[in-house]
């Protein structure tokens, strides 16, 4: 499998959005998070009908990858999306570490001089520490927004892009947080460096350094593309993330402002890096990558290939797949992973959850939590708003007029949308209904609460086409009358024929579980040939179905 990114889409601007995958994506599948539970351990599917199918993206090692930190030549990854961390051996394996159950959406990693792991808890606002034994304990809570977390020896500094824009400072032997500078806007990740921190501004692109004894700052660089953090490599000297161009940077003095030079260039996306023995360990947050740099290699080396993170819609595109994974749309064709549009790169883009090419040939995206539905033509790097004020809109589908229609989750209502953004409702008083698609000219939806698939018209009463299903999140019409669907109760492919008899034909899949009102749509699309895609959210594998 290959990835790149489209130069098509590279964000040229100093005023791109920054990223921090661990807060963008936790807001972005924050309601979702507590709604959906992603089974990320691989599952094998098994066959149980007469299909066949082929897999055309294997599962993702990570799904994101946050903050990394090292010890003793073993790597820890946060994984925010999807609320765990991962240990990474020497020798490449992966492990989960297990986490209390009120630690949520683990971001920033650091090991101070014991030891032990520190992590931000983003969803709760809280700093946690677990010990070389195991013991897990709080060590400051109400903290929003946390964007940063290093530890020098045993003192750990953490970073909060809130309104008091703060570093601040907790100890083994000073146990209450102390504000050591605000009014900084939106810090990243800072690095201690000779008695003084050397904090990257997010928004406004700067590195300022402030002394640790009187407080005085001085900037020591600008002009920088949404640097995230700043960290010492393997060497010892302070490299500059600028996640948006995918750029490590060196600083030229740390005592006077001076232009940042480079040192290497990756992947845009990468969030964080940590020192680990003769090497530094990067992670990529659009990817769920982490990459090895060694100064006698020519080219880093992939040491956890990368792939979807949490994939919510997917639809065609010619013979290509368009996946929304939360902060990014990719796409898959001939097994290759490209890069569309992301957040901190394309402009104007937020999350991306549903996914469809409307009549005028632009790709349309729900955001949920957003409340909003976004257009981009797919030869125009801009993500501009096309409609707002709906109620967790999820599923989308193109109509049979060419205008788009979308589930509104929240509401219960399933909307019609014209060509200026203005919406109305085609039926409501619907169930949280969720996945959309269109048969002839009708549109079916359905609704995991009760087990529904209902058929409707505009102007005309519903009709009830199955309710016997467990969980459907996913539904697809075929050109010959039968309907798939993804039922998450039984984490099934199941085909509903004409005569309304249901046909498992796919079991085992790694679709995930939800138990409220929030449930997130398993994307499932049909083929001009009649043959199936699907996109499993549980370990981010696609599947191609020929039934």
């Amino acid at each position: 499998m290959k990835m790149r990114l489209s130069a098509l889409w590279f964000c040229l601007s100093i005023s791109c959005a920054s990223l921090d995958s661990g807060e963008a994506l936790q807001r972005a599948l924050q309601e979702g998070s507590r709604a959906q539970s992603v089974k990320t351990l691989s599952q094998e599917p098994r066959v149980l009908g007469a299909v066949s199918f082929t897999t055309e993206l294997p599962p993702s090692s990570l799904r994101g990858a946050d903050g990394i930190a090292c010890r003793a030549g073993e790597a820890f990854i946060a994984e925010a999306a999807v609320n765990r961390i991962r240990r990474l051996t020497p020798d490449g394996s992966l492990s989960t570490i297990a986490l209390p159950e009120k630690l949520e959406g683990p971001t920033h990693l650091a090991i101070d001089a014991d030891g032990s792991l520190w992590v931000t808890a983003t969803h709760g606002a809280e700093l946690w520490k677990k010990t070389r034994d195991g013991r897990w304990s709080v060590e400051a809570s109400n903290l929003p927004d946390l964007s940063g977390l290093v530890a020098d020896q045993n003192e750990i500094y953490f970073s909060q892009c809130d309104l008091r824009g703060s570093v601040s400072r907790i100890s083994t032997a000073q146990k209450q947080p102390r504000i050591i500078a605000q009014d900084l806007g939106c810090p990243g990740t800072p690095a201690v460096s000779r008695g003084a921190l050397l904090v990257p501004l997010r928004e406004v692109g700067e590195v300022w350094r402030i002394d640790l004894s009187n407080g005085q700052r001085v900037r020591l660089t600008q002009g920088l593309r949404s640097p995230v953090a700043i960290r010492e490599m393997h060497d010892g000297q302070p490299g500059i993330i600028e996640s948006g161009t995918g750029r490590i940077l060196g600083l030229n003095s740390l005592h006077r402002e001076s232009p940042a030079r480079l040192l290497k260039q990756l992947d845009p996306g990468i969030n964080d890096f940590a020192p680990c023995g003769d090497s530094t360990l990067v992670t990529n947050a659009l990817w769920g990558s982490v990459e090895r740099l060694r100064p006698f290699d020519a080219q880093p080396k992939a040491l956890v290939p990368g792939g979807l993170l949490v994939p919510q819609g997917a639809t065609l595109w010619g013979t290509s797949l368009l996946i929304a994974d939360g902060l990014s749309v990719k796409r898959l064709h001939q097994g290759n992973l490209s890069l569309v549009a992301a957040r901190g790169i394309t402009p104007g883009f937020s999350s991306a959850s549903g996914i469809i090419i409307g009549g005028d040939n632009a790709a349309y995206i729900s955001s949920p939590e957003e409340g909003r539905l976004y257009r981009f033509d797919l030869s125009n790097p801009r993500v501009e708003e096309f409609s707002s004020g709906l109620d967790w809109p999820t599923s989308l589908a193109r109509l049979w007029t060419g205008e788009v229609s979308v589930a509104e989750t929240g509401s219960g209502q399933i909307l019609k949308i014209s060509s200026d953004g203005l919406w109305w409702p085609i039926t409501y008083s619907l169930l949280s209904p969720l996945a959309l698609t269109t048969d002839r000219e009708r549109l079916l939806v359905t609704e995991p609460e009760s087990g529904r698939i209902i058929a409707l018209r505009e102007g005309t009463a519903l009709s009830s086409l199955s309710s016997e299903l467990s969980r459907p999140v996913g539904i697809a019409q075929a050109r010959d009358g039968r309907t798939f669907v993804i039922e998450q109760g039984r984490a099934a492919l199941t085909e509903r024929r004409s005569d309304g008899s249901l046909v498992r034909l796919i079991d085992n899949l790694a679709v995930g579980t939800s138990q409220s009102d929030r449930p997130r749509e398993v994307p499932i699309v049909t083929t001009p040939q009649d043959s199936l895609w699907m996109v499993l959210p549980g370990d981010g594998r696609v599947l191609h179905v020929r039934p």
